[in-house]
């Protein structure tokens, strides 16, 4: 099935060329996107934006020889792309559901950004929660997770409940050094 933005070409020999280009390459195309975009629908944006850029410069693609064309397709599907990435990472995608299911109630986009920025962070965490010593495992579950205080992680540690403090200061350290080393 051709894309809508080939059949919207008022020239029928560019929309003809352009069809042809599109049913001989897609899947070059998709290939060339899918490597730089894994999910699918992404994707399927990425090829409709190309296509577009593409149909704008119709009167060059016809001036190519066949392996020049593969080359500035390709080109133009990395591309397009890549903008794609840089974009939703400077403008994060949220769905409406998000907004309202915010626990604030507030519904504003910093609540989402807030809720956003901290799973990120609970996924940074999961990644390097293997590499932590036990100890620092120990004390952050029971600070962060379980809600004990300083008096419980004292006793279990066998140490002074005001050297809590600094254990737990070490540990969310070792964990900050991981996480920025993931990065």
């Amino acid at each position: 099935m051709l894309p809508i933005c080939i059949l919207t070409i008022e020239d029928e020999s560019d929309r003809e060329f352009m069809a042809n280009v599109f049913l001989k390459y897609q899947w070059l195309m998709y290939s060339t996107i899918e490597q730089v975009v894994r999910d699918h629908w992404i994707a399927e944006d990425v090829a409709q934006s190309t296509l577009i850029k593409l149909i704008d410069k119709i009167d060059k693609l016809k001036g190519l020889d066949e392996q020049h064309l593969m080359n500035y397709i390709i080109t133009s599907c990395k591309h397009t792309a890549f903008n794609e990435l840089r974009y939703r990472s400077r403008h994060p995608m949220f769905s409406i559901n998000e907004a309202w299911d915010s626990d604030s109630g507030t519904h504003t986009m910093h609540s989402m950004e807030v809720k956003y920025i901290h799973e990120e962070d609970l996924r940074n965490m999961a990644e390097i929660w293997p590499k932590l010593d036990s100890r620092s495992q120990y004390v952050l579950e029971a600070r962060y997770i379980l809600g004990k205080t300083d008096f419980e992680i004292a006793d279990a540690l066998g140490i002074k409940p005001n050297s809590v403090r600094m254990v737990l200061t070490r540990a969310r350290k070792k964990a900050y050094d991981l996480m920025e080393a993931s990065v």
